[in-house]
């Protein structure tokens, strides 16, 4: 390991003796290998307390599928408006429960083969309900209800898939 001064000294003429330039380099070296000693300690330690696949040392507060009850203040625009066709989104409400649930790797999966379901039903079932609106309502005026029955059956089947699944996993756990 070399020493090399600062500049400012090389350029002065000042020329450390052999002894302390002996002292100076094996106490750098003994403070940069303590430094470093002390530095992958602590980041094993750090490591050894992270959980798997995040970088977080907190554990997640909330349960973000209850952020969907927010879609009941839209319920509250159409009371205010007096348009009625937006009180169906108080059903939204129900999803406040959800917030007290903490979200483990099943519920995880639960929520995710729900909205599978509902996403493949919410596009499955537009085209048949876009026939079947424009057929009834003539031309234009189908295109609006269409969209809004198949939006409104992927929430259904969200729904009610995700409460099927929960029982099932409250009936196996009270199996076990």
């Amino acid at each position: 390991m070399e020493f090399f001064a600062p500049l400012s000294l090389k350029e002065s003429g000042w020329e450390f003796e052999d002894k302390a330039l002996k002292v100076l380099r094996f106490f750098l070296f003994r403070v940069d290998l303590c430094f470093g000693m002390w530095y992958i300690y602590h980041v094993k330690i750090k490591i050894y307390h992270m959980p798997k696949g995040g970088t977080c040392f907190m554990k997640q507060k909330i349960n973000y599928l209850g952020l969907l009850s927010l879609l009941a203040l839209i319920a509250v625009l159409g009371w205010r408006t007096g348009n009625r066709g937006l009180y169906g989104f108080f059903g939204f409400a129900y999803y406040l429960r959800y917030f007290w649930v903490f979200p483990d790797e099943f519920f995880r999966l639960n929520v995710q083969r729900a909205a599978t379901a509902a996403f493949m039903t919410e596009m499955l079932s537009l085209v048949p309900l876009l026939f079947a609106c424009t057929y009834l309502f003539g031309g234009r005026k189908g295109v609006p209800p269409a969209f809004g029955l198949s939006f409104a059956a992927g929430v259904f089947l969200f729904t009610a898939m995700l409460l099927f699944l929960e029982w099932k996993e409250q009936r196996g756990a009270e199996n076990d």
